[in-house]
């Protein structure tokens, strides 16, 4: 018996004024720098919300772990693959956005009598400190931050569909977005 074809769907992304609107909906949030990188890095939503500050040097992220969900909660880990571990640039914006991030986490957290941030501490933590549980993202911040710029409801793992498709749209090679992306076998 063979088993019934699976049609393939189309991926749904941003285009560019859309991706501009997400990001001026999203000036003032406290994950404005998350919107910003997902959208400039193609970074996967488990590497952006596990990453720390040491992953962070010159111009460039270093994916380096992942967040998963396991039976039992939320765990950080290795990428799956060799090509999972990269270093992906930054763009000026997107420092910039880290850097406005960095002076209001540091704010945050001595409003909540939090002890100073290190080199290891999430880039993008809860107000608490703490892994940020993908639901709650999603339910929290990135659904409401749609409803707010006018823009469909399309999921987080469309942020870095929009950014390889800005990335290609702007004539980098599709080599180098892949390996941007992680991908194990570029094309």
């Amino acid at each position: 018996m063979k088993p019934p074809r699976v049609e393939a769907t189309e991926t749904q992304t941003f285009d560019d004024e859309q991706a501009r609107a997400l990001l001026r909906a999203a000036e003032g949030d406290r994950l404005a720098a998350l919107y910003h990188v997902a959208l400039t890095s193609g970074a996967r939503e488990g590497e952006l919300l596990a990453l720390r500050w040491s992953d962070l040097t010159g111009n460039s992220m270093q994916i380096a772990r992942t967040l998963v969900r396991t039976r039992d909660g939320l765990e950080v880990s290795e990428p799956k693959t060799a090509s999972g571990r990269r270093a992906i640039p930054l763009g000026p914006k997107a420092i910039d956005a880290l850097r406005t991030h960095r002076v209001t986490q540091a704010m945050e957290r001595e409003r909540n009598g939090l002890p100073k941030a290190t080199e290891t501490d999430l880039v993008f933590a809860s107000e608490a400190g703490t892994l940020i549980d993908p639901s709650n993202l999603l339910a929290n911040s990135y659904y409401p931050l749609l409803s707010r710029a006018g823009l469909p409801r399309l999921t987080f793992h469309a942020l870095r569909h929009t950014a390889a498709t800005l990335m290609l749209g702007a004539g980098t090679h599709i080599r180098v977005v892949a390996e941007r992306l992680g991908h194990a076998d570029p094309p």
